[in-house]
């Protein structure tokens, strides 16, 4: 894990029209302000930014996390091959903690001096 960050929000698109500059919400998602319309669209254009080799176009039935800041880190996976699916951490678990720190710099500063398999 390379980034860090608190979710503010969740938005669920079903469909994004990258042309009409639009997008259908997943019934009960959370409705977007007009910037972070802009940068749901922002992200599902540059998923086409190579052309279609990326194969990971992120234009329909997906999740958006919106954070309103992101963090540097390098939390480390030491075991080999990727993850399948996804993962989740307890941090407080990962840190040794009771509570987390109230910073997210220091939440990403303790993430780099750990390792997960």
């Amino acid at each position: 894990m390379r980034h860090l960050g608190l979710i503010r929000k969740v938005v669920v698109c079903q469909k994004i029209d990258l042309e009409r500059r639009s997008f259908k919400l997943d019934h009960g998602s959370a409705q977007p302000d007009e910037d972070e319309k802009e940068r749901i669209l922002g992200a599902a254009k540059d998923s086409f930014k190579d052309g279609d080799k990326k194969d990971w176009h992120i234009t329909s039935n997906v999740k958006y996390y919106i954070c309103d800041e992101m963090i540097e880190t390098n939390f480390r996976k030491t075991s080999p091959f990727g993850t399948w699916g996804h993962c989740y951490f307890d941090l407080r678990q990962v840190l040794g903690c009771g509570a987390l720190p109230h910073s997210l710099q220091e939440i990403g500063k303790q993430l780099r001096r750990q390792t997960w398999e």
